[in-house]
């Protein structure tokens, strides 16, 4: 019967999970990047929309109170642009590093891959091997028993 056993089955199958795992945790990383970079474009817009709103304002007379919470307002969307910018750069360093784990898993799970082909592949060369020497010791045995089959009705006759 054809009975291969991969001894380390087991390793491959926990690497297997743990490149699932590490790919998960790469995609959901990379997601909250994405959703923290449209933030941050939000941040971007909102920011031009404002000066855009004050600049055709301007041409009547401002209050100096409107100046000043203007510039207040302007200040505190410029702050929170800033740390936009700060939160993005945190999860591009996340899942940067999420990603280079999962392509380590990747590897890893690979190298046991590999290992088992060429186990099988040693193992099928073994069978191969055998079923030979079996049908040669067969062909022998067949040729011996003919050919003292032969030799006896020669001293026969």
């Amino acid at each position: 019967g054809f009975m291969f056993i991969f001894r380390l089955q087991k390793a491959l199958e926990h690497r297997e999970d743990e490149e699932d795992r590490l790919k998960k945790e790469f995609l959901l990383k990379k997601n909250r990047l994405d959703q923290e970079k449209e933030i941050l474009v939000e941040a971007s817009k909102l920011i031009d929309k404002t000066i855009h709103e004050f600049n055709s304002l301007r041409t009547g007379t401002l209050n100096p109170i409107s100046l000043k919470n203007y510039e207040t307002y302007l200040k505190k969307i410029k702050r929170d642009k800033k740390n936009q910018e700060g939160i993005v750069s945190e999860w591009h360093r996340l899942t940067e590093q999420a990603k280079d784990n999962f392509v380590e898993g990747r590897k890893e799970k690979k190298v046991l891959e590999k290992l088992k082909e060429k186990k099988l592949e040693i193992y099928r060369l073994e069978k191969i091997k055998e079923e030979q020497k079996f049908i040669d010791e067969l062909s022998n045995s067949m040729y011996n028993n003919r050919r003292n089959s032969y030799e006896e009705r020669e001293k026969r006759s």
